[in-house]
């Protein structure tokens, strides 16, 4: 017997979703499309709305405006008991029993027999790594096991859908590190699509296939991982992906060039000249603290310009380093190599460099502005 058996995969599409509780508009218009077998994270901060589209797609709450569809079926009409869809919360709420009757009570209320539960029962924990721990009681179990055994017991449901809100959020760090290989693991396993509520976009960036970011009930960029977090379509995107998120700096558009404080920086002439064209006149430098280069000198290609060390934090394996220029502060990423080398104190100046195909630049509303490789 394998997982599979009896199991649909389904895509979900939600379309012009729209929810109101009195006067709070929760979720304004949201559009998505999820793929059949894929693991699809919805990723925003607390109040954003994203626990509220998964209820509605869940079918424990009515959209005020829109439809939801299961492989093109519309399903919005449908109460959550004829969806099919299993939910694995923060509080895993379980069974005060044993870890295989938490598994297999769902079993049982199908009226599935006694051999077949126990097969079930015993492939499931093994795939969840609880095939130890199958006559202990909850009670005895670790917190991270705990969420084991509910994920476990949303699997034995056999559901089309899986949908996962902030799953890991009660764990310990390293509970939280070993428990995403082992949903990501799980999930590939089963084949099902997966939809995973998130505030941690550590989470998001690890787990998913594709993410879609969400801000005040809208959804503001779909994409693949990498795609996201290296072309983010605006400021809060760019800002709410990255430890830390991405730099913007307010910058001054002349023939010249750009300036940062008044102060002239070295880039790309043929740049500038693009955006004086299309009407700017101060625009937002974007850029990933990784992709800046610090050393003593300036110029070598791209944008560089002179500044402060400030702040100079050390997590182990590299060294954030908080830097000012023109009044305006912004992090950079160092290996422990590369700091060992420079040996950058506080109050000291530096050079800081990023090469054009790293640099991304917005408008002052924080929307990207998109150059064609010819203007770069």
């Amino acid at each position: 017997m394998t997982l599979r058996r009896r199991m649909i995969v389904v895509s979900v599409e939600i379309r012009g979703v729209s929810k109101k509780f009195g006067k709070v508009e929760a979720l304004k218009g949201i559009d998505l499309f999820i793929r059949s077998g894929e693991f699809f994270a919805i990723l925003g901060p607390s109040g954003c709305g994203k626990t509220t589209l998964l209820r509605i797609i869940a079918g424990l709450e009515k959209p005020s405006t829109g439809r939801v569809f299961f492989d093109g079926v519309d399903v919005t009409g449908y109460p959550a008991e004829y969806r099919n869809v299993a939910m694995v919360f923060q509080f895993y709420a379980l069974y005060p029993t044993t870890v295989y009757e938490n598994i297999a009570l769902p079993l049982k209320s199908r009226k599935y027999k006694g051999k077949e539960i126990y097969e079930r029962v015993r492939k499931i924990s093994e795939v969840v790594g609880l095939s130890d721990k199958l006559n202990l009681h909850v009670n005895k179990l670790s917190v991270a096991d705990k969420q084991r055994v509910a994920l476990a017991r949303a699997m034995a449901r056999e559901p089309n859908l899986y949908l996962l809100d902030e799953p890991l959020t009660i764990l310990d760090p390293v509970s939280r590190i070993i428990m995403r290989s082992e949903l990501k693991r799980v999930q590939r396993e089963l084949g099902q699509t997966v939809i995973y509520v998130t505030h941690d976009q550590v989470e998001a960036l690890t787990l998913a296939d594709r993410i879609a970011v969400m801000s005040f009930g809208r959804v503001e960029q779909v994409g693949e991982p990498d795609a996201i977090y290296n072309n983010p379509v605006n400021t809060y995107v760019g800002w709410f992906l990255g430890e830390p998120g991405m730099n913007f700096i307010d910058v001054q558009v002349s023939g010249e060039g750009l300036a940062i404080g008044g102060s002239a920086i070295y880039v790309n002439r043929d740049m500038a000249a693009v955006l004086r064209k299309k009407g700017f006149d101060r625009v937002l430098l974007g850029f990933r603290g990784e992709n800046a280069i610090v050393s003593r000198h300036s110029g070598g290609g791209g944008v560089s310009f002179a500044s402060r060390v400030s702040v100079i934090e050390f997590l182990g394996t590299r060294y954030i380093i908080t830097l000012e220029a023109g009044g305006q502060e912004f992090k950079v990423v160092m290996d422990t190599k590369r700091f060992e080398e420079l040996s950058p104190k506080v109050g000291e100046e530096v050079y800081v460099r990023i090469r054009d195909s790293y640099i991304r630049l917005y408008d002052p509303e924080g929307r990207i502005i998109e150059l064609s490789e010819g203007d770069k």
